[in-house]
């Protein structure tokens, strides 16, 4: 059930017939999924109650005992049982598989697994049409997605780029010992789980992303990879051949294992029944003003596997030192000057900034109130590159110094991105009062184009800008064009239409401006002071608040 906080039982919950709501089977063993959302919880809980208190006063029945109800039976301790109201004091059973989603957001998904087994491995499978015409097995359209390590219970999925997705787990036996799991071969290859002839087929490999940034100031912040090997011959070893490519060089900016590196060529080896490697990017301090540079992991073809298209390069981002601790006297002397100057004739030990160093972000960030949106200009010449809105179109606002969402404070994290809180946009979402603050992304450099039907025309005033060769980016492509759109200037504000109000609640995917990268429903109102950390955490405040945990202002953007 898609807005339910626990499953329900495996049996179709009560509710979906009384509400004659959609139910989609995904397999022949009775696992469905129901579409809930249009069912008031709490509206129905609040009901039930009274409904029992009248019949208790009248004598129609007795008071109920506590426990959890049994599967398919209505009476229970506050409500129905697989499905129906909300369980009080009752959680779904210990000794059963399941899978929670947490939050989807900037095209992340945070999952976590449910498992009796402490050491479980499960796969997990992905589709985005559940048909609830095709009988059985939905064996159309479902693809892997990832394949979990022993007792992993935090997933996370990248890349989320459909409209609507649905999520499986399965188990990870192999019947005929042929290398793909039962699970698979139902799914995915539509072979027969007990026939290990129509196995024997070349192994699939992926890349993806854990962690994209590195950090020269702390190396412990390290870029992370995952290669993911899957079916054909796992019980054999495999080398996967790679291309590194960037701005960076290898072994003078970073170093990268577990893998063997000669020139621009990486090997990766998986080990007799490995199906994942992760390779960890560490970036080297070396003191050099250099800007933010880049690596990129490319898979290369082999006779050996076949590539998965969907996930074939992943690109770090590698920050440069911005601090620099002088240990003794003679070290400040002598030592490294970074950004610094020795003024002459001033004195021994007398040190100013450089006046020509060019900062790592020359762009200020101004919330422009009245017009509901964010402007970024840069400081170098004082030009506006680009002006964006922060809430989707059709909202309604409660702002007490003009209309719109009154964005009112900015913060620059850690990575360039602007983070701005929309003092009048508040929402009611099931009784409770909602803020909201907004992210904006950065992207520096590119070439810019003009889109011309499906045809991109260079125009160094247009609004697509080329991922390809740009320096810095953390932008969402969420078209996955390999472009940007982005504002080019003062007044140039791309739409948000938030079309069915998709967007009222949270979310930036009906936003054709694609440097907004989030936009999140927070747990106070009139958020307008907003701040960011050392550790790269955002903090807020809120109307009678002298400061909001982090906790409670933003729970899903920590070390974000």
């Amino acid at each position: 059930m898609l807005s339910k906080d626990e499953p329900p039982w495996p049996v179709l919950p009560p509710i979906a017939l009384e509400f004659n709501l959609p139910v989609y089977p995904v397999d022949d063993a009775a696992t469905f999924i129901v579409d809930d959302r249009t069912v008031d919880y709490a509206e129905l809980a609040e009901l039930e109650a009274m409904l029992k208190a009248a019949e208790q006063q009248l004598g129609l029945t007795s008071t109920l005992e506590n426990g959890p109800p049994v599967p398919g039976d209505s009476e229970g301790q506050e409500g129905e049982g697989g499905g129906g109201t909300e369980l009080t004091g009752w959680s779904y059973p210990s000794n059963v598989l399941w899978l929670e989603l947490v939050t989807v957001t900037n095209q992340i998904g945070a999952f976590i697994v449910h498992s009796p087994d402490t050491t479980g491995v499960y796969d997990l499978f992905a589709t985005t049409n559940l048909s609830p015409n095709v009988a059985g097995f939905n064996l159309t359209n479902w693809f892997w997605v990832l394949r979990t390590l022993p007792g992993q219970t935090n997933l996370t999925v990248t890349n989320l780029t459909a409209t609507e997705s649905y999520f499986r787990l399965a188990n990870t036996n192999d019947t005929d010992g042929g290398g793909f799991s039962d699970a698979f071969e139902r799914l995915v290859t539509h072979t027969d789980p007990n026939d290990p002839a129509d196995d024997r087929i070349m192994p699939l490999i992926g890349i993806s992303v854990i962690d994209s940034v590195a950090i020269e100031q702390y190396p412990t912040n390290t870029a992370r990879f995952r290669l993911s090997r899957l079916g054909g011959y796992v019980s054999w070893p495999l080398q996967v051949q790679c291309g590194l490519s960037g701005t960076a060089t290898y072994a003078v900016d970073y170093s990268l294992g577990p893998a063997t590196v000669i020139g621009t060529n990486v090997t990766v080896t998986f080990s007799p029944g490995e199906t994942t490697v992760e390779l960890t990017l560490t970036a080297v301090p070396d003191s050099q003003a250099e800007g933010t540079e880049t690596a990129t992991l490319t898979l290369r073809g082999d006779v050996g596997y076949e590539i998965d298209p969907a996930h074939s390069a992943v690109t770090g981002w590698i920050l440069e030192q911005y601090q620099y601790t002088y240990t003794t006297v003679a070290d400040f002397k002598q030592g490294t000057m970074m950004g610094l100057e020795a003024v002459q004739g001033a004195g021994d030990g007398q040190l100013q900034f450089t006046s020509n160093l060019p900062p790592q972000f020359p762009f200020i960030a101004v919330a422009c109130s009245g017009r509901g949106t964010v402007a970024r200009i840069n400081t170098t010449n004082g030009t506006v590159i680009g002006e964006y809105r922060t809430t989707p179109a059709g909202l309604v606002y409660s702002g007490d110094s003009g209309p719109g969402p009154q964005p009112s404070r900015t913060t620059v994290d850690l990575f360039g991105n602007v983070w701005v809180a929309n003092r009048a946009d508040v929402v009611t979402i099931n009784g409770t009062n909602y803020g909201s603050v907004t992210r904006i992304g950065l992207i520096i450099g590119g070439s810019r184009f003009d889109k011309i039907g499906t045809n991109y025309v260079p125009n160094s005033n247009g609004q697509y800008v080329a991922i390809s060769n740009a320096v810095y980016n953390t932008c969402i492509d969420r078209d996955g064009d390999g472009f940007i759109r982005t504002s080019r200037g003062l007044a140039d504000i791309l739409p948000w239409d938030n079309e069915g109000g998709v967007d009222s609640e949270g979310g930036v995917s009906t936003a054709d401006e694609e440097a907004i990268s989030e936009y999140v429903r927070v747990h106070c109102t009139g958020t307008r002071t907003i701040a960011v950390d050392k550790f790269n955490d955002i903090l807020g405040r809120g109307n009678g608040e002298s400061r909001t945990p982090k906790s409670q202002f933003i729970d899903c953007f920590t070390r974000s």
